[in-house]
This record gives C-alpha cells, sequence and structure tokens, in this order.
C-alpha cells in the first residue's frame, strides 16, 4: 500500500514562487473573515435567522483573535492568523 502524491497543486507556485510572508499577511485578515461568514453562514438554518445573519455579516464580522483553544473553523482561523502574525 503506497501513498500518491499530486503535485499539482503546487503548478501555479513553480513560476511565480510562493507568497512573502508579508504578502499572506496583507491578505489573510480578508480570506479569514471569508472563511468564518462562510462558516456560520452554511452552518445556520434555512429560517428567519439565516437571513438576519447574512444581513449582518454583510456589513461587518466579529470573529476571535489570538491563541483561541476551540475547535470551530472561526478558532482554526484565529489560530492561524496569530501564528502568522508571529511569522510562524
Amino acid at each position: 500500500m503506497g501513498i500518491a502524491f499530486d503535485s499539482s497543486g503546487f503548478d501555479a507556485f513553480a513560476a511565480r514562487g510562493v507568497p512573502s510572508l508579508e504578502s499572506m499577511r496583507a491578505g489573510f485578515a480578508n480570506a479569514a473573515t471569508a472563511v468564518v461568514r462562510a462558516d456560520r453562514l452554511t452552518s445556520a438554518s434555512e429560517s428567519w435567522s439565516q437571513r438576519t445573519l447574512e444581513r449582518v455579516m454583510s456589513i461587518d464580522t466579529i470573529r476571535p483573535v489570538g491563541d483561541v483553544a476551540r475547535n470551530s473553523a472561526a478558532a482554526i482561523v484565529a489560530r492561524t492568523e496569530h501564528r502568522l502574525l508571529r511569522g510562524d
């Protein structure tokens, strides 16, 4: 039983290289907000509360920051951002 490695995901980086730490830091807040919004909207029920949540989140998104010790999408994003800002 072997393990197959699909390297096609790396093809885009072959020509231009991987993003710099500064580039990743600069773009992470927008990506983090998108992940948290998507997770919350897909986990909400199809009801008036979901429509309200969608309206509120179109204005702003509240999400945890720092080294959060939970396993939700928002917590994982918070830990990732925390480590990215520390240079890990």
